[in-house]
């Protein structure tokens, strides 16, 4: 018995592809910029971080913590017009870390609705794109894995802790009231999901695990600097953070992260005669 359906044209698919592309990069740039900033300004002394938005250094590490979501999230939309098979992990990163960050808005009570088009225009994407796999079950990289647990549990573990005061806190709470642990526990589940997916045989998959390693050393430091803010990890719990990210790293350096990341296909056998 034959099949009449026809695989995707690959043109149709490249403009999908590019129509995707567009609108996610559109979204980024407008919504994006202001928290990609506070990466930076969020470690101002709490007099200037006040003038430039004012009661924000009560709010530091959350503040720190949507910072650490809009990076991956940007870095997996902007290096998509290239349109390299490399790509293609980061852009699930993206698509996970703002599916998070969609849900901690809900919970929150401030939901955009932009952020729908956003999650569509990345799974497009994700579905069009050159470096998609055909196999529904990948092999994971072992070494990654077991180097990178401490990171992924630790991730899960704080995402589990700060929903979990999210949802019981007393009303009136003003963190809580804005959702702020919310959006600390959708970066604790978003770079646990990179470091997951950095474990993978996915094309890119060193940039994601890099993704995650550079937004747990990130807060694990502002943990460090920041003891006493509300969703810090204290200067023990940052430690452990800045401990996990140098354990992933060195999975990541260990584990033939200079071997090209596409697998090379093997040559068919020619008939003979």
């Amino acid at each position: 018995m034959t099949s009449n359906s026809a695989p995707p044209d690959p043109r149709r698919r490249r403009t999908v592809f590019y129509a995707a592309v567009l609108v996610a990069v559109a979204l980024a740039v407008v919504g994006l910029g202001e928290l990609m900033a506070l990466a930076v300004l969020g470690w101002l002394d709490a007099a200037a971080l006040d003038d430039m938005y004012p009661g924000a250094s009560v709010h530091r590490m959350h503040v720190l913590a949507q910072a650490a979501i809009a990076w991956p999230i940007a870095i997996g939309i902007m290096i998509q017009p290239w349109r390299s098979s490399r790509t293609f992990a980061a852009a699930i990163v993206a698509l996970v870390v703002l599916a998070a960050y969609t849900v901690a808005t809900a919970i929150a009570g401030v939901f955009d609705p932009l952020a729908l088009i956003g999650i569509a225009a990345l799974g497009v994407i994700v579905w069009a794109h050159p470096g998609r796999p055909s196999a529904r079950i990948l092999p994971l990289q072992h070494r990654r894995l077991l180097l990178g647990a401490p990171l992924m549990l630790g991730g899960l573990a704080l995402g589990a802790q700060q929903l979990f005061v999210q949802l019981s806190a007393a009303a009136g709470e003003p963190h809580a009231a804005i959702g702020h642990y919310a959006f600390t526990a959708a970066m604790a589940v978003g770079l646990a999901a990179a470091a997951a997916v950095g474990s993978t045989s996915l094309h890119g998959r060193t940039l994601a695990a890099w993704l995650a390693v550079g937004g747990t050393l990130y807060y694990g430091l502002a943990s460090i600097a920041f003891p006493a803010e509300a969703s810090s990890l204290g200067v023990a719990g940052g430690g452990a953070a800045v401990a996990s990210a140098a354990v992933c790293a060195f999975g990541v350096v260990t584990s033939g992260a200079s071997v090209a990341e596409s697998v090379t296909p093997k040559p068919r056998p020619q008939p003979l005669g």
